[in-house]
C-alpha cells in the first residue's frame, strides 16, 4: 500500500443509469473498465453489491468481477442478520464470491457479525453512518 503512496480504495457501484443497458454483463463490463483505468492507483476495490444483484445475472457478475480483480477486495454488503442467516451471508460472500473482506452491521447484536470474523478475512462493521436520516436512529437517546 505504501509504495503507491495512497490508501485509495476504488469504489464500484454500477448505478444502472451508467449503463448501456441494465444487465449484469454491462456491470461487469463497466466495472472492468473502472478497474483498468483506476485499478492502478488503488490498494483495494470495494464493489457494491446491491448495485450487481439488482441486475439479470448481476450475481454472476459480481463473481466474475471479484475475480478479475488483482487488489484485496472489500465487499460493500451491509450485511448482519440472526446467526443462522448471517453464516449463510459470510459463506455466500467468503466462499462463494471469494471476497477477502465485508461491510457488515451489527443491529441484530453480535451473532449478526460474528460468522464474518474468520481468519484471514476481514469484517468492517458499521458504527455510524453520514446518510442524511442515520441520526434519525443512530442518535436517540435511550432510558433505563
Amino acid at each position: 500500500m505504501w509504495t503507491l503512496h495512497t490508501c485509495l480504495v476504488l469504489g464500484v457501484d454500477p448505478h444502472p443509469d451508467d449503463l448501456p443497458e441494465p444487465t449484469g454483463e454491462a456491470a461487469l463490463a463497466w466495472s472492468l473498465d473502472l478497474l483498468e483505468k483506476a485499478g492502478p492507483h488503488a490498494v483495494a476495490v470495494k464493489p457494491n453489491a446491491a448495485f450487481f444483484e439488482a441486475l439479470p445475472g448481476g450475481t454472476e457478475a459480481l463473481r466474475r468481477f471479484v475475480e478479475a480483480c488483482d487488489l484485496p477486495v472489500l465487499l460493500d454488503v451491509k450485511r448482519g442478520d440472526i446467526g443462522s442467516t448471517a453464516t449463510a451471508q459470510a459463506a455466500a460472500c467468503y466462499d462463494l464470491l471469494g471476497v477477502d473482506a465485508v461491510t457488515s452491521q451489527p443491529w441484530l447484536g453480535e451473532d449478526a457479525v460474528r460468522p464474518f470474523l474468520r481468519e484471514g478475512k476481514a469484517s468492517f462493521v458499521l458504527c455510524h453512518t453520514s446518510n442524511p436520516s442515520a441520526p434519525d436512529v443512530q442518535h436517540l437517546a435511550t432510558v433505563e
